[in-house]
């Protein structure tokens, strides 16, 4: 009887704890940069290692500004200041299918206005890709490893609000594992990695094109024709380079006819006829 009472009394302590034990209060980006960085962080996801703790809760949504319906996960906050102004980072994943992690990405806020959000590792890009991360200030070091155990690293720099992607091949995906360019494929063409524009004087435009002819050079590299979704400065074709792990020149023509010719390594090659202009030194190539 003693012992069946002694548990009683032990249930209802439990109970008298549990239930004097206050809710944080959230009101601003500050209490959720304390919350983020108190709360323990265990694996959570089937597909990642990385760590990340709670389902983020609807009140800490709308501050953050997120969209209701999506499954956010904390991971911790960053915040960085000076005399004028306050600039906070929160580093969030992202599900999309429960147990699994889509993406890891970065929100930003300046004076508490969004500022921006920005995709770090996309998991659904490539599963059989795993992923670290880590800070060697004022870097993030964002570390793909494959199942050869080969390596990619990827470098961002916070600047005002902005994630800065400064690798120099920006995407952390293997490029030697691509896909190899073959005709009738989709080529995107950039230099500004954030949305993946092509800059050329003072214009910014999504540029991209199907491959329509590969060819040798009378310069022994390889060369394609794209045929251009929308023209560029007036052309409909571009002549680059294909190269994986190094950028490519672009070149405007005017049609798309090759010429045979002989290389300097005394093999056949092909070259454009006419006038080819040159409009950009180092821009980069995903191939679709």
């Amino acid at each position: 009887m003693i012992r069946y009472t002694n548990g009683i009394l032990l249930i209802l302590s439990l109970v008298i704890v549990l239930g004097c034990e206050t809710k944080t209060e959230i009101y601003n980006h500050e209490d959720v940069v304390e919350y983020f960085n108190s709360k323990g962080r265990y694996p959570r996801f089937v597909n990642s290692d990385l760590l990340f703790g709670d389902t983020i809760g609807a009140e800490i949504k709308k501050i953050l500004e997120f969209d209701p319906k999506d499954r956010v996960y904390r991971k911790a906050a960053y915040q960085l200041k000076n005399d004028q102004d306050a600039i906070i980072y929160f580093m969030y994943g992202l599900s999309r299918i429960e147990p699994m992690l889509s993406q890891v990405r970065i929100r930003s806020f300046k004076r508490d206005s969004l500022a921006g959000d920005f995709l770090i590792i996309d998991l659904d890009k490539d599963s059989s890709i795993s992923y670290d991360y880590w800070f060697d200030e004022p870097m993030l070091i964002v570390e793909a490893r494959n199942k050869l155990d080969e390596t990619h690293y990827s470098y961002y720099r916070f600047y005002e609000g902005q994630i800065i992607n400064t690798t120099f091949v920006p995407d952390t995906i293997f490029k030697k594992t691509d896909l190899m360019p073959r005709l009738g494929s989709i080529v995107q063409i950039y230099d500004e990695f954030n949305d993946k524009l092509l800059r050329i004087g003072d214009q910014e435009e999504s540029t991209s094109g199907k491959i329509i002819k590969m060819f040798r050079g009378e310069d022994c590299r390889e060369h394609m024709i794209l045929a251009l979704t929308d023209s560029l400065l007036g052309y409909k074709y571009l002549l680059v380079d294909y190269q994986f792990d190094a950028t490519t020149s672009i070149s405007g023509l005017q049609n798309d006819s090759l010429i045979e010719g002989r290389e300097a390594c005394l093999k056949i090659s092909a070259k454009p006829p006419g006038e080819i202009q040159w409009l950009k030194e180092k821009a980069y190539i995903d191939y679709q």
